[in-house]
C-alpha cells in the first residue's frame, strides 16, 4: 500500500508491473469502460493453482475438497521451499513476487482456452495466450521458478 493511501484505493506504485499484459489483455478484448472487465482497478488474479478436488489426510481419511486455501497453499508452499533453497545458498528470500512473475512468466503452465462465467453467465473472462482473468500466467512450474530464482 502506499504510505498515506487510505485501505481500498489503488495504488499506482504496485501496479505498474501489470501494465504491460493487462493493455495487451483488454486491447485483445476491445475492452470499454462497459466491459464486464473492471479496467481502472487491480488486475487479478496473478497466478492459479489446482483448488478443485485434491486430497487430504484428515487422521486415518482421505477426503477431497475444493476451494482457493488449496491452490493458495500450494503456491505458498513452493515460494518456502524456494526461499529455503536460497537462503541456504546465502541469498535474501524473495520478498515481494508480484514484480518478478509479470517480469519473467515463463515460469507458469499457460492455458489458453476456457472460460469463467461472468454474472449473467456470459462468457465474461475468457482464458487466452498470456496473463488472462481468468488464471493470470496460471499454474506455476516449480523446476521452472527454481531456475529463474537461481539466477537472481
Amino acid at each position: 500500500m502506499d504510505r498515506g493511501a487510505p485501505p481500498g484505493e489503488v495504488s499506482p506504485t504496485f501496479l505498474r508491473y501489470q501494465d504491460k499484459v493487462v493493455s495487451e489483455y483488454l486491447n485483445a478484448i476491445n475492452a470499454t469502460d462497459a466491459s464486464p472487465f473492471n479496467i481502472s482497478g487491480r488486475a487479478v488474479p496473478d497466478v492459479s493453482a489446482l483448488a478443485h478436488s485434491p486430497y487430504i489426510f484428515q487422521g486415518q481419511t482421505i477426503l477431497s475438497q475444493t476451494g482457493t486455501v488449496f491452490s493458495a497453499t500450494i503456491f505458498a508452499s513452493m515460494i518456502a521451499l524456494l526461499n529455503n533453497e536460497r537462503i541456504a545458498a546465502g541469498k535474501s528470500s524473495l520478498g515481494f513476487l508480484n514484480p518478478l512473475i509479470y517480469q519473467d512468466p515463463s515460469a507458469f503452465n499457460d492455458f489458453a482456452t476456457g472460460s469463467n462465467p461472468g454474472c449473467d453467465d456470459s462468457n465474461a473472462f475468457n482464458a487466452t495466450v498470456g496473463w488472462d482473468p481468468v488464471t493470470g500466467f496460471n499454474s506455476p512450474s516449480y523446476a521452472k521458478l527454481r531456475e529463474i530464482c537461481q539466477k537472481i
